[in-house]
């Protein structure tokens, strides 16, 4: 299940440099992950991911996530992106848990994460738990990632927000090239 999520987050990333920085320097391209870490404040259910680069096409992850409250309807995820080559402005996009999830795992051409749903079940509401998992490829071509793209490196900080508190969080350096 963690897998699912996993997919959906890195998907969300890449997708959204295209919604937030549209009009930039854009061509076709290549994404990849450039750095995993924690966030400067550690919460309850932060994620922890660890990579393992496979090759230019694929990488593979092990993860943990503590979810002391579970996810249901109160939660969101926030997404702030900070680009690192080009600017020191702070854009940001924010959907319900249950959007986020989901946009993509719908089975359609925009749900990337369809087949990872299939693969490793995933139910919501998420009961309270540790969820862990290893060795999860993430191939960047079976997702069907845009290949046009904004081309620079962005720090990615995604929040897992229950109300209007901050309950998780993680940090994801990504950056799309020619």
């Amino acid at each position: 299940m963690l897998e699912t999520i996993v997919c959906c987050l890195l998907n969300s990333i890449f997708v959204n440099v295209l919604n937030l920085y549209g009009g930039n320097e854009s061509g076709p391209g290549n994404w990849a992950i450039q750095e995993l870490g924690a966030c400067d404040v550690e919460y309850p259910s932060d994620l922890y991911l660890s990579r393992q680069e496979v090759n230019s096409t694929a990488d593979v992850f092990d993860g943990i996530l503590n979810l002391p409250d579970g996810i249901d309807d109160s939660f969101s995820v926030t997404l702030k992106y900070n680009r690192l080559d080009g600017g020191a402005d702070e854009r940001a996009t924010s959907e319900t848990y249950s959007q986020f999830i989901y946009r993509y795992t719908k089975n359609t051409d925009q749900g990337q994460c369809h087949e990872a749903s299939e693969t490793y079940p995933f139910y919501y509401p998420i009961p309270p738990d540790e969820y862990q998992f290893s060795d999860y490829v993430y191939s960047y071509k079976d997702y069907q990632l845009p290949t046009e793209g904004i081309y620079g490196t962005y720090r990615v900080r995604s929040y897992l927000v229950q109300g209007q508190n901050t309950v998780g969080c993680t940090q994801i350096t990504i950056s799309f090239t020619e």
